[in-house]
């Protein structure tokens, strides 16, 4: 009798584990599969699929509608014409008819029905405010919500936030909380009193232009696991040394950002997504983060001081791609730079621009598993070193 595998929802294609994967199962039994699910059909080419496709039809709204309401535990029978007619408009976004979007939508809302008013939605504990206003009304809204686990603020403020905060940090209970202007300038500073939210896990400040720096106060959220300040372009210092249960930083279009004080002692940091050499951020501050996963971009900037030895980057088997920018120097020091930045051979992307020199580090031959190259403003390259069986010339 054959046996079954099932993989959900494949997202990153990679040809090593897939092939390590398949290995043992080659000689398996007869009537055995292997059942893939995915949304990109460069994971169907990679895994060179001899049965027939069947394409999945998103759902309609009705079963969307059902879908939703049962991930956020409420009961459809008995809900209002009005609140009905909310969550018909919700799932309409939920790209046509995704599930998997649409029961991510539901589980965000989760609303649980009081005993006593059946009809009636009690307790709370996910809100998310669209183009909120300053006003006493939202203030007080806050405070009753004693046990809300998350809070989203998107395009919701503009450069109020002292009262709000003020409510938001009686909130105890708070895990997560997104405060994204979008098409405000945002927020211009941050609070001492943030630092009350111990229980913060997320803490999603992307997009805020005008915020220039945090509070001491910040290094109290000792069990924040994920800091966003994507396109914070004033940001000039980001001080993460107490937060060393950080998992996931994110800090790219930071333009002003100089120094990440502190991020040399994450070493259960998993993504970065982008590392700016530049003032006193150093290389060698990314020497024992080897948890590093996904993909990195580091932005090179004029001279930077490098690390003694090539090991920084060779040491984090899980970076399968990476991103390097050389906004100044000249040819031979953007040479000797990269010469420092020798990833380990497993990189499948390797996107360079801005590059002055004629020839390349002799690490990039040895990238066995590399799958793209992208070369952009290498206008001095004249060949490319050994890829695969043999030298490129570039025309």
């Amino acid at each position: 009798m054959g046996h079954k595998i099932e993989l959900d929802d494949v997202q990153s294609p990679n040809s090593h584990q897939w092939e390590e994967l398949t290995k043992p199962l080659r000689n398996g039994a007869v009537g055995s599969r292997i059942l893939v699910t995915t949304r990109k059909e460069e994971v169907v080419t990679l895994m060179k699929a001899n049965a027939e496709l069947m394409p999945l039809k998103k759902l309609g709204e009705t079963f969307c509608l059902s879908l939703f309401y049962y991930h956020a535990n409420i009961d459809e029978s008995i809900v209002s014409k009005e609140f009905h007619d909310i969550g018909l408009e919700l799932v309409k976004r939920c790209n046509g008819g995704l599930p998997l979007a649409t029961k991510t939508l539901g589980s965000l809302i989760h609303l649980e029905l009081d005993d006593s008013e059946r009809k009636e939605v009690s307790k709370i504990r996910y809100l998310c405010l669209l183009h909120a206003t300053k006003s006493d009304s939202l203030v007080s809204l806050l405070c009753n919500y004693k046990r809300l686990r998350s809070l989203t603020m998107i395009d919701s403020f503009n450069r109020f936030i002292g009262s709000i905060f003020e409510s938001i940090v009686q909130l105890k209970s708070l895990g997560a909380i997104t405060l994204c202007p979008e098409w405000t300038v945002g927020l211009e500073e941050i609070p001492e009193t943030i630092g009350g939210l111990i229980h913060l896990r997320y803490l999603d400040l992307s997009g805020n232009k005008m915020l220039e720096e945090f509070p001491s106060a910040m290094g109290s959220l000792y069990n924040l696991q994920t800091l966003r300040l994507v396109g914070c372009k004033l940001i000039r210092r980001v001080d993460v040394e107490r937060l060393i249960n950080s998992r996931h930083l994110y800090v790219k279009h930071c333009d002003s950002l100089r120094l990440i004080k502190g991020i040399e002692k994450l070493s259960h940091l998993q993504r970065l997504d982008e590392f700016r050499l530049r003032g006193r951020n150093n290389l060698e501050h990314l020497k024992d983060l080897n948890q590093l996963q996904g993909s990195l971009t580091i932005q090179i900037y004029g001279h930077p001081k490098m690390a003694d030895n090539a090991a920084i980057l060779v040491n984090k088997p899980h970076l399968l791609q990476m991103e390097l920018n050389f906004i100044s120097a000249d040819e031979l020091s953007q040479r000797e730079i990269m010469d420092g930045l020798q990833p380990h051979a497993c990189l499948e992307s390797l996107f360079i621009s801005w590059y002055k020199g004629g020839t390349f580090s002799h690490w990039l031959s040895s990238l066995h598993s590399l799958r793209v190259l992208i070369l952009r403003f290498c206008r001095n390259i004249k060949t490319l070193p050994l890829l695969g069986k043999e030298e490129t010339s570039i025309p």
